[in-house]
């Protein structure tokens, strides 16, 4: 057992710790050991990712459909399609195309929509 003068005990008078609190301790220490190592390898993994993040980021570029198409027909997709979803290419052309095929008429026969 060891001996050490701990804040709770009045001066003078020595405290003896158990074997119990003796582990406790050391793994305490052991575990804090390992914390500081873990954070300074992140920190040093961070440096260099943030460096290749700036160099890896781009610019999107935003698609268009320029095809031309007349007013109320469905638009033609033979050309090449976006890599991801654009708004302002997937819907040109369809509000009129929708006009044209009625998607817009109120329905007066309440009976057959319950």
């Amino acid at each position: 057992m060891s001996e050490v003068n701990s804040g709770d005990a009045p001066t003078g008078e020595v405290k003896v710790k158990s074997e119990k609190e003796l582990k406790k301790e050391a793994a305490k220490a052991a575990k804090l050991a390992k914390f500081q190592a873990k954070q300074a390898k992140q920190n040093a993994e961070s440096a260099t990712t943030t460096e290749k993040q700036v160099k890896e980021k781009k610019e999107k570029a935003v698609v268009t459909y320029n095809v031309e198409t007349p007013a109320g027909h469905k638009k033609d997709t033979t050309c090449p399609m976006p890599d991801s979803y654009s708004p302002s290419y997937v819907e040109a052309a369809w509000y009129s195309w929708w006009e044209k095929e009625g998607f817009f008429k109120p329905e007066y026969n309440l009976k057959e929509m319950c």
